[in-house]
C-alpha cells in the first residue's frame, strides 16, 4: 500500500486539455512564494499549477515515479490554511516557495527532531524545549487531520529522542512499522538480519538514565510487543553480539539531522502576518 497526502486536484481530462490548449497551466518552477500566496491583492485571480505528486510506503520511503497533478492556487491555500496559520502563530518561518503537503510536514518534522536532539544534550534548556513542543503541535495538527503524515516519523528517531510522543504517533497511526523488520541501507541492515523496531526500542530503554522519562516509554512496551512477531520479542541485552552491534551502529556518530532548506529572510517584503490569510478560510 502506498500513501500520499494530496491537495484537491483537477482530474477531469477535458478541463486539463482546455487548460493546456490555452497555456493556462504554470510549471512547478513558476510556483509562488508563500509571501505571494498570503497576499490578498496578488492572489485575487486564481492560477493553475502542476507538480509531481510522490507516493510513499509505510516507512516513508518514496516508491515509484509519482504522478503529475494539476491544482488551483486558491484550493491549495484553503487546504493548507490550518497548518500555515499554526506555523505563523508560533512565529516559525515558512519555506520560501509553496510546497506539497508531505514536504511541508517533513520540513517541520526535521526542525522538531533537531530541537529534540538538543534537549538530549541539555534537557534544562527552556527555550529549546518550548520550540520542540511548538513544532510538535504543528506536526500533531497535521497528523490528526490526515493520518498518512505519520509515515514520515522515522522509527530510529522515535527510539532515540527523549520525547515519547513520536513513538505514540507510530503506534497509533502507523503500527505496521512494528510488524516488519527494520532495514537501513546506510548501516547495511537487511530484512534477513531480523532486527525489529522493538529491538531499537529496547536499546532506548537500556540507555535512559532519567527514571521519569524511562517510565513514560515503559507504558508503550506492552503495545509495541503486541505488534512484534513472537520470535522477535527479545530484549536488546539478550540479542546476539552481531545484532547488538548493528543496532548500536545506527546511533554511532549521531549528528544533527540536516534541515530542509529554508531561504526565508527577515526582509519586510518576505514577512507574512496571520491576518493576511483570512481569505483562505
Amino acid at each position: 500500500m502506498l500513501y500520499k497526502v494530496s491537495i484537491p486536484t483537477i482530474t477531469h481530462d477535458a478541463i486539463i486539455t482546455y487548460l493546456k490548449k490555452y497555456n493556462l497551466i504554470n510549471t512547478w518552477k513558476e510556483r509562488p512564494f508563500f509571501s505571494t500566496l498570503l497576499d490578498k491583492e496578488k492572489t485575487k485571480i486564481d492560477m493553475v499549477y502542476t507538480a509531481l505528486q510522490l507516493e510513499y510506503n509505510f516507512k516513508g520511503n518514496v516508491k515509484g515515479a509519482g504522478k503529475q497533478i494539476y491544482f488551483s492556487l486558491h484550493e491549495y491555500g484553503k487546504f493548507m490554511f490550518p497548518y500555515i496559520t499554526l506555523v505563523l502563530r508560533h512565529k516559525f518561518s515558512l519555506p520560501p516557495k509553496i510546497v506539497l503537503p508531505n514536504n511541508f510536514f517533513l520540513n517541520y518534522y526535521r526542525k522538531a527532531v533537531n530541537e529534540e536532539r538538543k534537549l538530549i544534550v541539555d534537557p534544562d534548556d527552556v527555550i529549546t524545549r518550548k520550540k520542540a513542543r511548538d513544532y510538535r503541535e504543528v506536526l500533531e495538527k497535521m497528523i490528526y487531520s490526515n493520518h498518512s503524515f505519520s509515515i514520515h516519523i522515522r522509527i530510529e528517531d522515535a527510539c532515540y529522542l527523549n520525547e515519547w510522543w513520536y513513538l505514540r504517533c507510530i503506534l497509533t497511526y502507523n503500527s505496521i512499522v512494528f510488524q516488519n523488520p527494520y532495514t537501513n541501507k546506510v548501516k547495511s541492515i537487511r530484512k534477513s538480519d531480523k532486527i525489529y523496531p522493538y529491538h531499537l526500542f529496547s536499546h532506548l530503554l537500556n540507555s535512559l538514565d532519567n527514571g521519569i522519562v524511562k517510565n513514560r516509554f515503559l507504558r508503550l512496551k506492552k503495545r509495541i510487543l503486541e505488534f512484534t512477531p513472537k520470535d522477535a520479542r527479545r530484549d536488546f541485552l539478550r540479542l546476539s553480539p552481531a545484532k547488538k552491534g548493528k543496532i548500536e551502529s545506527i546511533y554511532n556518530n549521531n549528528v544533527k539531522m540536516e534541515e530542509m532548506g529554508d531561504d526565508s529572510t527577515d526582509d519586510e517584503e518576505d514577512r507574512v502576518e496571520e491576518d493576511n490569510i483570512l481569505q483562505y478560510k
